[in-house]
């Protein structure tokens, strides 16, 4: 059994994304608060009128080589390759800043439950905690700002992640603070309005107590929070005295102080590397949709096919064969002005382009069938070794109930292909220990694949909590050699935040659009692969 994933100190990347993020605070003035409730409220640094400022950070842009740019802004701009710390760094950056300013409240902004849950897991495991108190001789103290049950009582509290946020005083000498909070709940009503109780005497509205604590605030994903959305007008209210974005894609850089692209992280052996495979379609070679505009009642799409183009609009709840024949089962959720959401869950902006080949039964089929031979082909490989490694595939599907649904069709397919697999395997297979997992397999080929959606938040099925439970929260279980289960199934749930290691392989069975959410896909597998003992295998390359 796996006993955790073992850290390791100071990878050189991560010690420098934290050294250059110190460096801009260097030399600034910190004025200490002073009024009755001090010992609530961080440091203030004063930036808006030093040259110190932005000097600084002119000075580790030319030292990171990054082009000069500096804007007057509390933001701060550090560019991570998926896969390759992001959140140990900017952990280990609050404790950095809590030494050098004394800065002791930080907010964690995450765009969805299940980064949060991935970001709340990794900070409170055992090996994180351990690792950060043996340097600093210091803990964090979470607080999780959740949805709020009604409460059986007359009198309106404040959430009691923000109460207990607000109330911790520096004199907890040993703990330094942490909120994390979703998106979801920024934009929340509890965010926003006025409780019967109020903290230090005068704040009623959760937004008002936590600007008071001047609070530093850290975003991870950046490319979720647009300036021009709600949820970055709600962050505002907050009043953060800096803002540290941490992301693998931003929409626009502001004060970018350091950089670690995808083919830095692959030359220094930091993550694997990527084969892509296209099933090519020949009818689909020169065909494209794309999404043109929207007034926010009709969509204008583009077909273009064999280079002759032709405009089509479509409306909400009207079916996609309009536009091509291949889309029969297809049709507009929900529109607005800039973006269209198709009944499949994929959401298309302005420029995004699909294939309505993709959406053939007999293509998905052919794909299911090739990465199972190249799961068992990576997986005979990696198992029979001295010290093991177990693989996993990842799926992107868009039909939930074709894989949920005991008949679904892709349910079905994919258990028929496991089982011809593994008994293929087992005619020759000599290993020991790879024989007797392989016959595991075909004792119940249902618990080789698990999947996560977002509707599962709402179901109460234990077999269903159980899979999610690995998938969110328990990556040793998921890794565990005991355990038959490698396959996972998401929509698009999983595009950021979560990942795993060992994910050797994805297969996506359904065109999803943007760039950016290609590259956020990629990204759930790009992290090197951890061993049976659970340490990091970095002395060959993987891909």
């Amino acid at each position: 059994m796996m006993k955790g994933f073992h850290f390791e100190k100071d990878l050189p990347h991560q010690k420098r994304a934290v050294e250059s993020t110190i460096a801009v605070f260097e030399n600034l003035q910190i004025h200490q608060p002073s009024d009755v409730d001090k010992n609530y409220i961080n440091p203030s640094i004063i930036w808006e009128n030093d040259i110190q400022y932005k000097n600084n950070i002119k000075q580790i842009q030319s030292n990171n080589d990054i082009k000069e740019d500096f804007k007057k802004s509390n933001i701060i701009d550090i560019m991570m390759e998926t896969g390759t710390g992001k959140t140990y760094t900017y952990t280990k950056t609050i404790f950095e800043l809590n030494k050098n300013l004394g800065i002791f409240k930080f907010i964690v902004v995450v765009p969805t439950l299940s980064i949060k849950a991935g970001t709340i897991s990794f900070l409170k495991s055992e090996n994180c905690v351990e690792h950060f108190k043996e340097q600093y001789g210091k803990i964090l103290h979470l607080h999780i700002v959740e949805s709020q049950k009604s409460s059986k009582s007359k009198r309106n509290y404040l959430p009691p992640s923000v109460s207990s946020f607000v109330n911790a005083g520096s004199y907890e000498k040993n703990s330094i603070q942490v909120m994390i909070i979703n998106s979801g709940m920024i934009n929340s009503e509890t965010m926003q309005k006025s409780f019967d109780k109020s903290l230090f005497d005068r704040y009623t509205v959760p937004f008002d107590a936590l600007a008071a604590t001047r609070p530093f605030m850290i975003v991870d994903e950046p490319h979720r929070f647009g300036k021009d959305n709600k949820t970055w007008e709600n962050i505002q209210k907050m009043e953060p005295q800096f803002i540290l974005r941490y992301g693998a894609t931003f929409q626009k850089y502001e004060n970018l102080i350091y950089t670690l692209t995808a083919v830095d992280a692959f030359n220094k052996n930091l993550v694997k590397g990527v084969i892509g495979h296209i099933t090519e379609f020949e009818s689909g070679k020169n065909t494209i949709i794309k999404f043109i505009d929207s007034d926010g009642i009709e969509a204008s799409v583009e077909l273009i096919e064999n280079n002759r183009s032709k405009a089509v609009k479509v409306s909400k709840k009207e079916s996609l064969k309009k536009v091509h024949p291949e889309m029969t089962d297809l049709f507009i959720e929900n529109l607005n002005k800039s973006t269209v959401v198709l009944s499949n869950g994929l959401e298309l902006k302005k420029g995004d382009k699909i294939n309505p080949y993709s959406y053939a039964e007999k293509l998905q089929e052919i794909m299911i069938q090739r990465a199972l031979q190249n799961h068992f082909k990576i997986e005979k490989e990696l198992l029979t070794r001295e010290v093991k490694i177990k693989p996993l595939t990842l799926f992107f599907i868009d039909n939930i109930d074709e894989y949920r649904n005991k008949d679904g069709y892709i349910r079905k397919t994919v258990e028929q292909y496991i089982k011809a697999e593994v008994e293929e395997l087992l005619k020759t297979e000599n290993d020991a220990f790879y024989k007797v997992y392989l016959e595991k397999t075909l004792l119940d080929l249902s618990a080789t694949h698990a999947g996560y959606f977002s509707k599962d938040n709402t179901e109460k099925d234990e077999a269903i909590e159980k899979e999610i439970n690995e998938i969110l929260h328990d990556k040793q279980a998921l890794l565990d050699l005991n355990n038959p289960r490698r396959f996972i199934f998401s929509k698009w749930t999983l595009r950021e935040g979560w990942d795993n290691p060992n994910v050797f392989q994805i297969c996506k069975l359904r065109n999803s659009g943007s760039e950016i959410s290609k590259l956020q896909e990629v990204g759930r597998g790009l992290r090197l692969p951890v061993n049976e003992y659970g340490n990091r295998v970095k002395d060959e390359e993987f891909y």
